[in-house]
């Protein structure tokens, strides 16, 4: 008996699985990005994200930056000891 793997994609549309980010939304999270001083070029976006959904791509982001500040932060910080 032959077995057909269940493939969710055949059932529910992109968003609802996480999808690949449309060009225009590849442009969305560019300009959102550009507002925190965050700039990307096309190609890194659909490198690093364009497996994802932009909601998923944007939050992902938006998470690194704050991780960044705060580590940055804590360096600058542990550097006015001195």
């Amino acid at each position: 008996m032959n077995v057909i793997p269940f493939r969710p994609e055949t059932f529910l549309s992109n968003d609802q699985i996480g999808g690949e980010m449309t060009e225009k939304e590849i442009y969305v999270f560019i300009e959102k990005m550009k507002k925190y001083g965050d700039v990307w070029e096309y190609g890194e976006v659909v490198r690093q994200y364009g497996n994802k959904a932009l909601e998923e791509a944007v939050a992902d982001r938006k998470f690194d930056i704050s991780e960044f500040s705060s580590i940055t932060g804590m360096i600058i910080d542990e550097e006015d000891m001195d």
